[in-house]
């Protein structure tokens, strides 16, 4: 019970589904099932206003749960609550609403009953109702947040395999260039996609499948991209030595939008920009491409693009 509580029950999101679900078990609780119907909370006889005065309890009820959540997480920015603590604020949330509608009752309503009866009763009725949506929302969140960490685990799975693919289907580089490129390989920074009109159209603005910029450079120093599964490899120019920058979109996506630039695909996995080509080679096992950058092995050039990559290396 001393161990830290999970950090998502403190987001804003957790709390928000949690008390919509709240909200709309008690409703559904206290007008249609019976130990919880309206006339036991209430002494009027008129159901319309049994309705009024439950609708009004509920809605007040949420109010305070709301301001407890607001107050909880403030707190939480700077203190760490342990499952027992929050136990005890889930429990002093219930006496402070059984509280309200205790004095509600007995000051607006008139109730004839005494003040700890209809506290007793309240405390009891409100455990019950809120314990329910509790539990299901708690199991529920435990259940996503266990889902989420399986597929972050899944995804730096599929990332050091990656890795291992980009270094076995790219030409063979210098020592360290390649050795740079497993140690540096990592999802690149979330950033807002926006339209950069200021720049020259020769700028080659780079997204992901979501849409984020992850790379925005000329295109004269983009010299290659490189394509495995659902992720592709940018390999340019940069202070004389060659970078790289890896994206989560697909080689299909890229081909459509460079090739009008002068961009051609030569194999399945290769997309090459055609003014970098600097010698075109006819070896035993087909034809290899020669980039005028020190450092890049070989590209293949594949039977099924042979004729439009040449093509395309004469148009330029």
């Amino acid at each position: 019970m001393n161990k830290r509580i999970p950090d998502y029950l403190l987001t804003i999101e957790t709390n928000l589904k949690q008390l919509a679900f709240v909200t709309v078990f008690s409703f559904v609780f206290i007008f249609v099932y019976t130990p919880f119907e309206p006339s036991t909370w209430f002494h009027a006889s008129d159901s319309t206003m049994q309705f009024v005065y439950s609708s009004v309890v509920i809605l007040g009820a949420v109010a305070i749960l709301v301001a407890a959540r607001l107050f909880l997480n403030f707190i939480g920015k700077t203190r760490h609550f342990t499952i027992l603590q929050y136990c005890f604020w889930l429990a002093g949330e219930i006496v402070l609403i059984a509280f309200a509608y205790t004095i509600f009752n007995e000051l607006i309503l008139n109730d004839p009953r005494a003040f700890p009866e209809v506290l007793q009763r309240s405390f009891l009725f409100i455990s019950l109702i809120m314990f329910i949506p509790y539990l299901v929302s708690y199991l529920y969140f435990a259940l996503k947040d266990k889902d989420d960490k399986v597929r972050e685990l899944l995804e730096q799975q599929e990332q050091l395999l990656l890795k291992q693919k980009l270094m076995q289907m790219a030409p063979p580089m210098q020592k360290d260039t390649a050795e740079s490129m497993a140690s540096e390989l990592e999802p690149a920074l979330e950033t807002p996609a926006a339209p950069l009109t200021d720049w020259a159209n020769e700028v080659i603005h780079f997204t992901d499948e979501k849409g984020s910029l992850k790379l925005s450079i000329k295109q004269d120093y983009v010299c290659y991209i490189v394509s495995a599964d659902n992720y592709v490899n940018i390999f340019y120019q940069n202070k004389g030595k060659m970078a790289h920058c890896m994206v989560r979109t697909t080689m299909k996506n890229l081909e459509d939008m460079l090739e009008p630039r002068g961009f051609s695909r030569c194999h399945r996995s290769y997309l090459v920009n055609t003014k970098k080509v600097k010698i075109v080679r006819k070896e035993r096992d087909g034809f290899y491409i020669d980039l005028d950058m020190d450092g890049i092995g070989d590209i293949p050039i594949s039977k099924t693009y042979a004729d439009k990559m040449l093509k395309a290396i004469s148009l330029n």
